[in-house]
Formats: structure tokens, C-alpha cells, sequence
């Protein structure tokens, strides 16, 4: 399996949205602060403007796996607002579509490449929340140079009322 990693041109926006929702509808509980019906309701203006922001490195970098010219995979990193912290960027909403999930290449390829846009950016920290419930994310993330920092307690409200913690791991670079 060969996988790509790229930028969507802006013409792309609908490929991008169906991406994005199909994972906010497989892995509601999972991996994901915002929900569904939230991002559905975003027009397409909403879906065109984010991805003109990451080509530009405004606001974030969104990244696609694509494999035989079909996206199997994404990740946003958020760059942080503020002077002071633009240096900073966490990572969100990493996902790979199910028939792609069995191995890591795909997951790999995207935070791998995520890691290299933001050293090539000047970006000196980045950050994720993990799901304490997933021993894969975490020991992936421990494995690429990220270390453990703390837990955040109640960190995401779920559908049902009920809350999930998130581990903070972190990577600092010079």
C-alpha cells in the first residue's frame, strides 16, 4: 500500500468535509471534542475557509493520507492564537478511515509529516490529548518523542453526560 500525505487544494473542500464527518459519526465517543451535528451544520464556506487557512499556516495545518487517489486519513494541528504562543500547536482530530486502521502506516505517515510542517514552521511545542482508555495512542505517541505530562480530568463532555479524561503528552523541541 502506497500512502501520500498532502495539503487538499481548496477545490477539495467536499472530500474534506465528507472525511471529517465520517469520522465525527464512527468514533463519537473515541477521539473527538466536537460532534457531529456541530460540523454538519457549518456551510460551505466554513469547509472552503479552513482549508485556505492551513495552505496559508493561518490558524492550522490540516493534513490528508491519500492512497490509489482516495483519502483514507487526516489530522489538524491547531496553531495557538496569541504572539506569545504561536509556537504551539496541538494536535486534533487525527483519523483513519476503518478499512486502513489495521496497521499504523497510514496514522504514521500523517503525525509524521504534521511533525515536520510544524519543525519546518518554527513551531517549538506540540501537544495532544489522548484518550486514557487508548493504550495504542498513547504508547504511539510515547514512541514518536512525546512524553506524558499530566491528566486532564473530565477533559470532554460525551453525548450521554458523561465525561472522559484525556492524558496530556507533549514534545519540545529546541
Amino acid at each position: 500500500m502506497s500512502v501520500s500525505v498532502l495539503m487538499l487544494p481548496v477545490d477539495r473542500w467536499q472530500e474534506y468535509k465528507k472525511l471529517r464527518l465520517a469520522a465525527l459519526s464512527e468514533q463519537p465517543k473515541i477521539a473527538f471534542q466536537n460532534d457531529y451535528q456541530e460540523e454538519a451544520s457549518w456551510s460551505d464556506d466554513v469547509w472552503r475557509q479552513r482549508l485556505i487557512d492551513s495552505l496559508a499556516g493561518k490558524n492550522n495545518y490540516v493534513l490528508f493520507a491519500q492512497s490509489d487517489n482516495r483519502l483514507c486519513g487526516m489530522v489538524t494541528g491547531v496553531i495557538e492564537d496569541g504572539v506569545n504562543a504561536q509556537h504551539r500547536v496541538l494536535i486534533r482530530s487525527a483519523y483513519v478511515i476503518p478499512e486502513y486502521q489495521k496497521n499504523l502506516q497510514v496514522y504514521t505517515a500523517l503525525i509524521t509529516e504534521l511533525l515536520e510542517v510544524c519543525d519546518k514552521n518554527n513551531k517549538k511545542v506540540m501537544y495532544v490529548t489522548v484518550n486514557v482508555a487508548s493504550k495504542t495512542q498513547l504508547e504511539f505517541y510515547e514512541g514518536i518523542g512525546f512524553s506524558k505530562v499530566g491528566v486532564l480530568k473530565k477533559y470532554v463532555k460525551l453525548n450521554d453526560n458523561t465525561y472522559q479524561d484525556r492524558y496530556l503528552l507533549a514534545r519540545v523541541r529546541d
